[in-house]
């Protein structure tokens, strides 16, 4: 349900490169909840920045407010994150 209502606004927010959802299966006694992290990948903040400021933007989190809070007891939150990918001794880019 979670997944196939927000992905599609997520693929229609203009400039993205990619569009991934994390879900936590385990986390430590005691942590916040975070039960789901997208990420959307742009190729610059300017871009961000402007999809940000979309109608779809709008309609994302209003959505997402809708759906994750029927199953989610708290605040939701946005972050803006850089990725950094590195290779474990003997491993292999995916």
């Amino acid at each position: 349900m979670l997944i196939e209502r927000l992905y599609p606004i997520w693929r229609e927010c203009p400039g993205n490169q990619s569009v991934r959802t994390n879900f936590t299966d385990h986390a430590d006694k005691g942590a916040p909840a975070f039960p789901l992290v997208p990420a959307v990948d742009y190729p610059s903040v300017d871009t961000m920045e402007a999809a940000l400021a979309t109608p779809t933007r709008k309609r994302s989190k209003d959505m997402a407010a809708d759906v994750i809070t029927t199953f989610f007891d708290g605040e939701i939150h946005h972050h803006v994150t850089s990725l950094s990918s590195f290779l474990a001794p003997g491993g292999s880019a995916a």
